[in-house]
């Protein structure tokens, strides 16, 4: 059968540990996120309605895989910002199945999830490819939590968004 084998070695880092200076990375992945909220002041409920998520990409080799990987991302940063709470009682997860830690369902995904990538190749990816893997699952916990500030008038700085947080601070912030 035909088989093909390859390598590829990244180009090496510049970074002085002495002085903390240089560049640790080949190159960086860049991209904002915008979220739409809904809150329910009496019950502390909190829906995303809408996402707007814009990343530089490098040059988009698999446009449907991008769009899966943004819509996926984004959904389990807002699993990270809203529901999702690892706990711990004397060393022991408290929290180890579905059941106690909670993660997004549909009822809870926002149906419009808009994605635009902006191509500028990268110097070192593949085809100039950049790396899309991490950026969409950590910007939705700053997107919804500060999306949440401007809708109830103060940030909460601890996670998950539950609504007794959420209604704690709307009680302090009146």
């Amino acid at each position: 059968g035909l088989e093909v084998e390859g390598y590829y070695i990244a180009p090496a880092t510049k970074w002085d540990p002495e002085t903390g200076q240089g560049e640790p990375y080949n190159q960086y992945t860049f991209g904002a996120l915008v979220s739409e909220v809904e809150v329910d002041i009496l019950t502390g409920m909190v829906k995303v309605l809408k996402m707007t998520a814009v990343y530089d990409a490098g040059k988009v080799i698999n446009p449907l895989g991008l769009l899966a990987v943004i819509e996926g991302g984004s959904i389990m940063g807002l699993g990270h910002a809203l529901t999702e709470e690892l706990i711990h009682e004397n060393g022991i997860v408290v929290t180890p199945n579905l059941h106690t830690y909670l993660i997004p369902t549909t009822a809870e995904t926002p149906l419009n999830i808009q994605s635009i990538a902006v191509e500028s190749p990268g110097r070192i990816g593949v085809f100039g490819a950049k790396a899309m893997g991490e950026i969409p699952v950590v910007l939705p916990m700053a997107s919804i939590t500060n999306a949440l500030a401007h809708a109830i008038g103060v940030h909460i700085n601890e996670t998950p968004l539950k609504p007794e947080r959420i209604l704690k601070a709307i009680q302090q912030n009146v």
